[in-house]
């Protein structure tokens, strides 16, 4: 992080903090709701334009819901977790219907080629992390399967005007969070 990035950070943290403003998120789970935490993206970031970058960064997770056209939806939602393991926003939750596929990101967009379908709940600080993809169904039962792809997207004012896209894994966890 450059020394500008993390003073402009700072500010904002701080300011934040005297005006009494939080980026602690909390889920908006519905009653009776559960968590299950059904993939891990490994890594996502956000950065913002401004008068030093011209380029933004962005991360879009593509999740498809498999079940067959007449078949149940799934409401998921992802989580956005910085370096440190704190919780700094959510896209989410939104019921995705069989044979579905909805993109969930860092910021509202455009960021092309995607159509955002969840942006996050509130404007997300520079940051850099992870996500976590969490189904959020009464019932949720974690052998449930969702295809997911993950993307770092990087908009550039090159002269092809085309941005740059970075393929992120995406794994399932395993044990007492996971099958």
């Amino acid at each position: 992080m450059s020394r500008n990035s993390f003073t402009r950070t700072s500010l904002i943290l701080t300011a934040g903090l005297v005006l009494g403003l939080s980026y602690a998120p909390r889920s908006l789970l519905a009653a009776g709701a559960v968590e299950c935490r059904l993939y891990d993206v490994n890594y996502a970031r956000v950065v913002l334009a401004s008068a030093n970058a011209n380029s933004t960064v962005d991360t879009v997770v593509s999740i498809k819901n498999p079940s067959p056209a007449g078949g149940a939806s799934m409401t998921v939602e992802v989580k956005w977790i910085d370096t440190s393991g704190t919780l700094i926003g959510i896209s989410g939750p939104v019921a995705i219907p069989p044979q579905n596929t909805f993109e969930y990101a860092t910021g509202s967009g455009p960021i092309i080629p995607f159509v955002i379908d969840v942006p996050p709940a509130a404007t997300l600080p520079v940051f850099e992390g992870s996500a976590r993809v969490i189904q959020t169904d009464p019932g949720c039962v974690k052998s449930n399967r969702l295809s997911v792809n993950a993307q770092v997207v990087r908009s550039l004012p090159s002269a092809s005007g085309l941005p740059e896209y970075f393929h992120v894994d995406t794994e399932r966890p395993t044990g007492s969070i996971g099958d």
